[in-house]
C-alpha cells in the first residue's frame, strides 16, 4: 500500500530554534524603534505644552457649540478664572449681554467660513470688572476630529 506523497521534512529543532531567534531579534529592533517614536511624541508634546500654556497672550479653544475646550495659563489669569473651571464653560458667560449679541451673530461665520477674524469685545472677569479685550479668532482648526474655534486673547 502506497502512502501520500512524502512532503520536505519537517524542520529539526535546532532550525525552529534559529527562527525564533531571527523572529526575536527582529522584534526588539522594532520595539527600540517604538521607544524612539514614543520618546519624540512626548518631547513634541511636552514642547507644545510649554509653549500653550506659558504663552504670554491667552488662548482660548472653543466647540463648535461654542463651549471653552481649552485655555491656557494667561487666558484664565486674563480672565481671572482657574482654568479648570473654564473647560466645558460656554464662552458667552464670559460675555455681557450686548457682547452676546454680537458673538452669536460672528460665531456661525467663524465655524463656516474658518477664516480669522479680528474683534474687540468685553470679557466679564470673575470678580465682576470687564477687560477690554483683542480677540484674534479662526475657525479652521480641529480637535479630536471636530471642528473647533481658535482664539487669541490680548488686552
Amino acid at each position: 500500500m502506497r502512502g501520500a506523497p512524502a512532503g520536505p521534512p519537517a524542520p529539526g529543532a535546532s532550525e525552529i530554534l534559529h527562527e525564533l531567534q531571527v523572529h526575536q531579534v527582529e522584534l526588539e529592533m522594532q520595539n527600540e524603534e517604538l521607544l524612539r517614536a514614543q520618546a519624540a511624541l512626548e518631547e513634541a508634546r511636552d514642547l507644545y505644552s510649554e509653549v500653550f500654556h506659558f504663552a504670554p497672550v491667552g488662548y482660548l479653544i472653543l466647540s463648535s457649540q461654542g463651549l471653552l475646550v481649552d485655555a491656557n495659563l494667561s487666558g484664565a489669569a486674563l480672565l481671572g478664572v482657574e482654568r479648570t473651571k473654564l473647560i466645558g464653560r460656554p464662552f458667552l458667560t464670559l460675555l455681557g449681554q450686548d457682547e452676546r449679541e454680537r458673538w452669536n451673530l460672528l460665531f456661525p461665520t467663524l465655524i463656516r467660513r474658518g477664516e480669522w477674524l479680528s474683534l474687540r469685545l468685553a470679557l466679564l472677569r470673575s470678580d465682576g470688572s470687564t477687560l477690554h479685550a483683542r480677540l484674534a479668532c479662526e475657525g479652521q482648526g480641529t480637535r479630536s476630529g471636530l471642528p473647533v474655534v481658535r482664539v487669541v486673547v490680548t488686552d
